[in-house]
């Protein structure tokens, strides 16, 4: 009985250890894809304004610092590639 028992224990310990891999691959994934999403976003962040800078669109740039929303409306315009000098 004992060696049943034991063996139940190294079993579920072992479903353990395997589950607690699992969790942290997840998050490492899960941290991976937010870094490159976050990087993604700079990229863009940084491309829209330096398109925004070479067409004097300085007043833009202001807004967008101030105002996520019309920030987040250039970016949408850039992206698709329906943004136009002024």
């Amino acid at each position: 009985m004992k060696m049943f028992s034991r063996n139940i224990s190294k079993s579920r310990e072992r479903r353990s250890l395997i589950s607690c891999d699992e969790e942290t691959t997840m998050k490492n994934h899960d941290a991976a894809v937010e870094r490159k999403g976050e990087k993604k976003g700079q990229k863009d962040t940084a491309g829209l304004m330096a398109f925004l800078a070479s067409n004097g669109r300085t007043d833009d740039i202001v807004k967008a610092s101030n105002d996520e929303g019309f920030l987040s409306k250039l970016l949408a315009e850039f992206r698709g590639g329906k943004l136009t000098t002024k």
